[in-house]
C-alpha cells in the first residue's frame, strides 16, 4: 500500500468534532502537502480508481482538486485501518462515491469487510482535510475560525451554548463558535441518513473539559 504517514498530521488551528457510538478511525492530512503528489500519476493510481482519477480532473481550482483528494485518501485511509483486510485491498481497488442526498459512502463494503457495513464520513477547512470510518453511521467536521462565524451567529448557535463553553473554556470567542458549528455539524452529518436537522434544533445542554 502506498505510504502516506509523512503527511498524516494534527488538525492544528481548526475546531474538529466528531460523532459515532461504535469502533472508529479518523485520518487526518495536510493538503497542501498533496501538492506536488498530486501531480504524479503514480501517486494518484495508487489511491484513486480510474472514475475518480476523471472526477479529480473534471475540477477546474486547484485548491479544490486538493479538498477532494485530501478527502478521498483520508476516507479511504480509515477505511483500510478498521478493514479485516487491510494488508491484501488496495486503495485504488474500491471508490468513494455520494448517495443521492450527498453523503459519501465506500463503493464495495464487502470488500472491505465480512459480513459487515462501513461507513464513512469526510470533511475539509482551509488546508486541512479528514475523514472518520466507522462500524455505523457516523460524522466528522472540522471548521476554521473566520469571521463568517460570527456574522451568521443567530443561525446555528443559541446564547446560552456559547455561554456554556464559556464557563470551561478561555478559547477565543471566534474558536468557541468554530467549536460549536464543527459539533453540530458532525451530529448532522450521522443523522443525515434518516433526517438532517436544523443547527438550532440541536442543542448544547453541558460541558466540561
Amino acid at each position: 500500500m502506498t505510504q502516506l504517514s509523512p503527511m498524516i498530521s494534527k488538525m492544528q488551528k481548526r475546531a474538529g468534532s466528531i460523532y459515532f457510538p461504535h469502533n472508529a478511525c479518523i485520518i487526518s492530512v495536510d493538503t497542501r502537502e498533496l501538492l506536488l503528489k498530486s501531480q504524479d500519476d503514480i501517486f494518484l493510481s495508487s489511491w484513486l480508481s480510474k472514475e475518480e482519477e476523471a472526477v479529480l480532473q473534471s475540477f477546474k481550482m486547484r485548491k479544490r482538486q486538493l479538498e477532494w483528494l485530501g478527502g478521498r485518501i483520508c476516507a479511504k485511509r480509515a477505511a483500510l485501518s478498521l478493514s479485516q483486510k487491510d494488508d491484501t485491498v488496495q486503495p485504488h481497488s474500491f471508490r468513494v462515491i455520494n448517495t443521492k442526498d450527498g453523503r459519501p459512502t465506500l463503493s464495495d463494503t464487502a470488500n472491505l469487510l465480512h459480513n459487515s457495513s462501513l461507513e464513512i464520513s469526510i470533511s475539509h477547512s482551509s488546508d486541512y482535510a479528514c475523514a472518520l470510518a466507522a462500524s455505523c453511521y457516523c460524522g466528522i467536521d472540522i471548521q476554521a475560525p473566520k469571521d463568517t462565524l460570527v456574522r451568521v451567529y443567530d443561525r446555528y448557535c443559541h446564547e446560552k451554548e456559547e455561554a456554556c463553553l464559556r464557563s470551561f473554556s478561555s478559547m477565543k470567542r471566534i474558536h468557541l463558535l468554530a467549536l460549536i458549528w464543527a459539533a453540530k455539524e458532525a451530529i448532522r452529518k450521522t443523522l443525515s441518513h434518516s433526517y438532517l436537522p436544523g443547527f438550532l434544533e440541536i442543542e448544547l445542554n453541558n460541558g466540561k473539559k
